[in-house]
């Protein structure tokens, strides 16, 4: 009977607690994401638009110092934040390059074949193809 009536006396320290690890862990997690992420796309990103997510990373590393819960979840959204932006430029080049390639092979028709006769896939033809979600 003692040691239930000491469960629930400490149940919300522990809860606490538990929600102090797992934001701590988000922290890292996410700070160890954004160095990967800046690590494998530095020669499509410039150090301008890489120094936001620097600063967040720094910021996010300085909060996990301290017991502050508020700051080190303001410092996750900063991060948050930052690597969005990032990752909207990366999603900008490759699609601008994609679109620029594709555009750069012409009409897809051949010189002498009539209008509409196209071999270009893009005319409505289904082109199978296997991905890899990398996440």
């Amino acid at each position: 009977n003692r040691m239930v009536k000491d469960a629930e006396i400490h149940a919300s320290e522990d809860k606490r607690r538990r929600e102090e690890v797992e934001v701590r862990n988000q922290a890292d997690n996410l700070a160890y994401q954004a160095e990967t992420l800046l690590d494998e796309h530095k020669d499509k990103i410039n150090e301008e638009q890489a120094q936001p997510v620097r600063d967040a990373i720094a910021d996010v590393r300085k909060a996990l110092e301290g017991d502050d819960m508020s700051a080190i979840r303001s410092a996750i959204e900063r991060l948050t934040q930052s690597q969005h932006t990032v990752a909207q430029i990366l999603y900008q080049t490759q699609t601008t390059s994609a679109s620029g390639t594709a555009a750069g092979e012409g009409s897809g028709a051949a010189p002498d074949s009539p209008p509409g006769d196209s071999t270009d896939a893009a005319q409505g033809e289904v082109i199978d193809a296997e991905y890899e979600d990398v996440n």
